[in-house]
Formats: C-alpha cells, sequence, structure tokens
C-alpha cells in the first residue's frame, strides 16, 4: 500500500485506487473491464503513539488503563 504514496501515484489517504484490469492468456488479450467506482482505497500503517500514560486510578490487580496520546 506504501507505494501508492510516493511517485509516480502521489495518492492521500482516503483516495479511491482506480483500476482496469485485463488477462492474457494462450488465445490472446481479454477485453479491459470497466474501471472500478468504490471499493480499495489508500491507507497507511498508524503511526507508533508518541506517548503511554498509565491512569493509575483506574488500575488495579486485574486491569491496567494505557492513555495514548498523539
Amino acid at each position: 500500500m506504501s507505494d501508492f504514496l510516493v511517485s509516480p501515484y502521489t495518492l492521500i489517504r482516503g483516495d479511491l485506487i482506480i483500476a482496469r484490469v485485463s488477462a492474457l492468456n494462450s488465445i490472446g488479450w481479454s477485453s479491459p473491464s470497466p474501471l472500478n467506482t468504490a471499493g480499495v482505497v489508500v491507507q497507511t500503517t498508524p503511526a507508533q503513539p508518541s506517548a503511554l500514560i498509565v491512569n493509575t486510578a483506574l488500575t488495579d490487580e486485574t486491569q491496567i488503563t494505557v492513555i495514548m496520546t498523539a
């Protein structure tokens, strides 16, 4: 997916990936498919949180409450 974020595509998160495909076999090429109008959109790997804060007021022997900040 990261290949779509750089040249030559330079798409951004949420952009629709528009494709037309053809198949090749021993008889020859198929007709091209119609362009897709819905489906796969550009996604990225979520960023790593910059800090994790343990909320001790909500933490006990069976539970740890962690707050992620951007």
